[in-house]
C-alpha cells in the first residue's frame, strides 16, 4: 500500500489538473481587437493588466485581428507610443461572447483617448426573389416594423441582441412561410437575403455574412453577391482587373455561397460583372461609378437570365455603428 500511495498522489494530481484545463477551456471568452485612430500618435503597443501583447508597433490606421480573453473579468486595457510609457489607459469588464473594439483617437483636449466600444450584431433584410411578391420579415415568429418588402429592395440596419436567432419572411399581410436560423455574433453585419428559384414559384433564405471592417476613410469594402438562378458564374472587375472570379448562384458550386468581397481606394471607379466561363461577355457595365471613402458597398445581382438586375447600396459604417 505505501508503495501504491505515491502513485495515486501522481494520478490524483493529474486529474486535478486535466479538470482545471478543462475547466479554463469551457470558461466563457469575449474578444477584442485595437484600433489606431489617432494621428498625432506614430506606433503605439498595448498593455493588458500592465503585460505586454502581441499588438506592437500598431501604426495610424492600423486594425488589428480579434483576441480572446477571459469573460466576466475587468481589464485595464493601457497604450503607449514605441519607446515611451503607457500613459493612455481605459478599464472595461468583458462580458460573455461580446466583441469589443478598443479605438485610440484624438481626445476633446488634444491629448489623446481610448474607448472601449461593444459591437452588437446588426441585420437587415433584402428582397431578391425575382417573381415572389412583396413580403413582411419576421424574427423568432414575430412580425417585425419591416413590412411591405418588395423585390430589388433593402431594408436599413437594426441592431439585435447575440445569440440564435430566426428570421422569416411571408407574404404581406400573411403569415411565416420561409425561415432561417443563424447564430449572430457582436462583430455581425448580416443580410438575410431572399432569392428566388429556377422557376421563380418560390424564395429561399440565404444568411450572408458581411465585412465590414472599414474603418479608413480613404477605403471601400464592396460585397458582391450572386443571385440569379440559372446564370453561370460571374467575375467582378474593376478598372480592368478582375477581383473577383467564379462567383456563382448559391449552393451551384460546392461550399461556394454566391458572396464574396474585396477593398479598394475610394474614388471614381468602372465596374463590370462578366462571365466566368467567356470574360468577354460583359453582363453589366457601370462606367465612372463613383466610391465614397469609409463606406461599406452592398452590390447584388438579381432577377432570372435575360431580365437581370442590379441592386446598389451603400453603408456609412462609422454612423451605423453611431460613432
Amino acid at each position: 500500500m505505501r508503495r501504491l500511495l505515491p502513485l495515486l498522489l501522481v494520478l490524483l494530481a493529474a486529474i486535478a489538473m486535466s479538470y482545471t484545463a478543462l475547466a479554463q477551456e469551457s470558461a466563457p471568452v469575449a474578444y477584442f481587437r485595437f484600433a489606431h485612430s489617432a494621428p498625432d500618435l506614430s506606433e503605439v503597443y498595448l498593455l493588458i493588466n500592465g503585460n505586454r501583447t502581441e499588438i506592437q508597433n500598431a501604426g495610424y490606421r492600423s486594425v488589428s485581428e480579434w483576441y480572446s480573453l477571459r469573460a466576466d473579468t475587468a481589464f485595464r486595457f493601457s497604450i503607449g507610443e514605441v519607446g515611451e510609457s503607457a500613459d493612455i489607459s481605459v478599464t472595461k469588464r468583458l462580458q460573455p461572447n461580446s466583441y469589443t473594439t478598443l479605438t485610440l483617437e484624438a481626445g476633446s483636449t488634444g491629448r489623446p483617448t481610448l474607448r472601449a466600444v461593444d459591437a452588437v450584431p446588426r441585420v437587415r433584410v433584402a428582397h431578391l426573389a425575382q417573381g415572389v411578391g412583396a413580403v413582411d420579415v419576421f424574427v423568432n415568429g414575430e412580425r417585425t416594423e419591416i413590412t411591405n418588402v418588395t423585390v430589388g429592395n433593402i431594408s436599413g440596419w437594426v441592431a439585435l441582441p447575440l445569440g440564435v436567432t430566426r428570421f422569416g419572411v411571408g407574404p404581406a399581410g400573411g403569415a411565416e412561410s420561409y425561415t432561417v436560423s443563424t447564430n449572430l455574433r457582436g462583430d455581425a453585419w448580416t443580410t438575410i437575403a431572399a432569392v428566388g428559384t429556377a422557376d421563380g414559384s418560390r424564395a429561399q433564405l440565404r444568411v450572408l455574412n458581411e465585412d465590414y471592417g472599414v474603418t479608413d476613410p480613404n477605403l471601400v469594402r464592396v460585397t458582391v453577391f450572386h443571385a440569379v438562378p440559372n446564370l453561370g458564374a460571374v467575375n467582378a472587375v474593376v478598372n480592368g482587373a478582375t477581383f473577383i472570379q467564379n462567383l456563382a448562384f448559391p449552393g451551384t458550386q460546392g461550399n461556394n455561397d454566391g458572396l464574396d468581397s474585396f477593398g479598394t481606394a475610394a474614388g471614381t471607379i468602372d465596374l463590370q460583372v462578366t462571365s466566368t466561363v467567356d470574360p468577354s461577355t460583359v453582363l453589366f457595365d457601370a462606367p465612372g461609378t463613383v466610391l465614397f471613402g469609409g463606406r461599406a458597398y452592398f452590390i447584388a445581382a438579381y432577377g432570372l437570365p435575360g431580365n437581370t438586375q442590379l441592386l446598389v447600396t451603400s453603408s456609412d459604417v462609422a454612423a451605423v455603428r453611431g460613432g
